[in-house]
Order: C-alpha cells, then structure tokens, then sequence
C-alpha cells in the first residue's frame, strides 16, 4: 500500500446480472437497473473511481438516472452522486440519511485519520452530493 495503486487498482468492469441489472465493479460495487421509468442507480461508488464506473455503465445506459438509490452514507457508496444525479433524478435514501452524513462529516477529522492510515492517497475531502 505504498502508492495508490491499491485502491485504483482496483478491477473496474461491467457484469451482466441479468437482461435488467448490471453492476460495475470496483471498491464498491455500483448498480444499474433498466426500468421501464429509465435507469435506477443503487450506490453511486467511491470519489476517486465513480467516473470510472459511471463510464462502464454508461456503455448501457440511456442517461441521467431517473432513480438513485443510496443504501447508506459511507463514502464510498455515496460521493460518486454527483456524477449521476441530473435535473430531474430522485434520490431515495432511509429517511435519516442525512442525519447520518452530518454524523459522517461532524466524524471527519476521526476518519480522516484513521483511513489515512489505511489509505494514504485518498483524498481528504470528500466531494458534497
């Protein structure tokens, strides 16, 4: 872990679920949902690799998300949303997800220590949603 070749590192690719779901790979997994209501992205990846993955899925995707669904507030499931999220797009999320993001960025200066151990390349700042 001497580089950040450990997180970028990471293998980024498209699966075929089945004729409706796709998934990037990568730190965190991203999904896809075709609907007949446009696309549904569940988790929106990690700063550092969701255009990466956005890409990947853009080769079946038809747009901005009609639907983004973000299943928790960790960074690394909800910091690549901006990159999906257009004018009309809805984000669900549990109804105390923001009670959750402001814990997560109160914590910051605990996790950016922490993860750095782990982590020295990660950014510092995380990006808004």
């Amino acid at each position: 872990m001497d580089d950040a070749s450990d997180l970028a590192g990471q293998p980024i690719a498209l699966e075929r679920i089945d004729d409706f779901v796709y998934r990037a790979t990568g730190l965190s997994n991203v999904y896809l949902v075709k609907t007949d209501e446009g696309d549904v992205v569940i988790d929106t990846g990690f700063v550092m690799i969701a255009a990466q993955q956005k890409a990947v899925l853009s080769e079946i995707s038809s747009g901005p998300a009609s639907y983004i669904i973000l299943t928790h507030a960790h960074g690394d499931h909800v910091t690549g949303t901006a990159l999906w999220r257009g004018e009309d797009t809805r984000v669900i999320a549990h109804s105390e997800f923001p009670q959750r993001m402001a814990m997560q960025k109160r914590l910051t200066p605990y996790f950016n220590k922490r993860n750095h151990f782990f982590y020295p390349y990660a950014p510092t700042e995380l990006p808004p949603n």
